[in-house]
């Protein structure tokens, strides 16, 4: 069984500068298996491809579709793409004023409860710390 031997500066300085000619022509002169320098050049991101090699990467990219779907009217940055024609963002943010429009005299109804309950909950919880149950933050 072979025993590993780890990589030294010199010989990862000479896997970069002579990346280019590939897996075995850096193993023998490296005297490592070509197993072994792809994977070093793999931990290094090195590429052991020689220049305008092409093999197995695409190098045409895909036309870009001239008609884009228009930008949203009200903001002017997301594309529209809900059948409203505005986009998701916006969508929501308009049924949520829809919804505060239409329950505003509910809410203000509600509002003097929520801050007597939030009121009530704070002395029970200073009372609580000032004979022991809660512990101090």
């Amino acid at each position: 069984m072979a025993t590993w031997k780890p990589w030294t500066d010199t010989e990862r300085q000479y896997l970069c500068l002579h990346a280019s000619d590939g897996a075995r022509a850096i193993a023998i002169r490296l005297h490592r298996t070509p197993g072994q320098v792809r994977s070093q050049a793999h931990y290094l991101r090195l590429s052991l491809r020689p220049p305008g090699e092409t093999r197995g990467r695409c190098t045409q990219r895909a036309p870009i579709a001239v008609e884009d779907p228009a930008l949203c009217p009200h903001c002017g940055i997301y594309y529209a793409t809900e059948p409203s024609g505005i986009c998701y963002r916006c969508r929501v943010k308009k049924k949520l004023d829809e919804y505060v429009a239409n329950h505003h005299a509910a809410l203000e109804a509600a509002q003097p409860y929520a801050t007597e309950y939030a009121r009530q909950k704070q002395q029970i919880s200073r009372f609580n710390r000032g004979i022991g149950l809660e512990p101090d933050e």
